[in-house]
């Protein structure tokens, strides 16, 4: 990704790609769900092709320790900073601490002790990673991400953090300009742990609504 003679940001994705991932062993990506999105804190690594980096990859996935550790099946790898650095053999991990615009003190310890088991674990600070709970998690296919297909002002029917069972009423869209209009149910596609929502109550058609998980294994 990136060019060297190309815009701002490509001019920088090219830098990181040319000379700072060939430094690197591991590449965290810390962030959260942004504006849009808010999530059960997680970390999460891709289903890779490579037995030996998945292997690798996994520990360090374990080691980081957050309240779930999740698994997933990326779904749009072309151009990614993900797919740079895996495509390397080094360790590529990421979270999704929270979101909806903001952090919070919960939040940020995870952030603090995750960063400093990496460092335990990858050798490059002294000492053991801390332990901590952690669920071990797979979000298979693009069919445990659930996608608005109405606009309107979303209801949810449940709070993150939840066990859903197939099926389940989940949320629910209504259409401010038709308030005598049903509202329009979105139903939970498997039974899982509900780990990530839209934010804010408008939504738009392709806006995620969900994002759901099972046990991994």
């Amino acid at each position: 990704p990136g060019a060297a003679r190309g815009t701002p940001t490509r001019m920088i994705a090219d830098y990181v790609g040319r000379a700072i991932l060939p430094l690197a062993d591991a590449v965290l990506d810390l962030h959260t769900g942004g504006r849009t999105l808010c999530f059960v804190p997680f970390v999460g690594m891709h289903v890779l092709p490579d037995a030996t980096l998945m292997a690798r990859t996994r520990d360090a996935l374990l080691a980081f320790g957050a309240p779930v550790s999740l698994i997933i099946e990326e779904l749009d790898t072309a151009g990614m900073l993900d797919t740079a650095v895996e495509e390397k053999g080094k360790i590529f991990l990421f979270t999704e601490l929270g979101g909806g615009s903001g952090a919070s003190a919960a939040t940020v310890q995870i952030a603090d002790r995750g960063i400093r088991n990496l460092l335990c674990h990858l050798g490059l600070a002294e000492g053991e990673p801390e332990p901590a709970r952690t669920r071990l998690m797979h979000s298979p296919d693009a069919s445990w991400f659930l996608a608005s297909e109405d606009r309107g002002i979303l209801e949810p029917l449940v709070d993150l953090g939840a066990e859903v069972r197939t099926g389940q009423p989940i949320a629910q869209i209504h259409d401010p300009e038709k308030p005598a209009r049903a509202a329009v149910v979105y139903r939970a596609p498997h039974a899982g742990l509900f780990i990530g929502r839209h934010a804010p109550g408008l939504v738009r058609p392709g806006d995620c609504v969900a994002v759901l998980a099972t046990a991994y294994g």
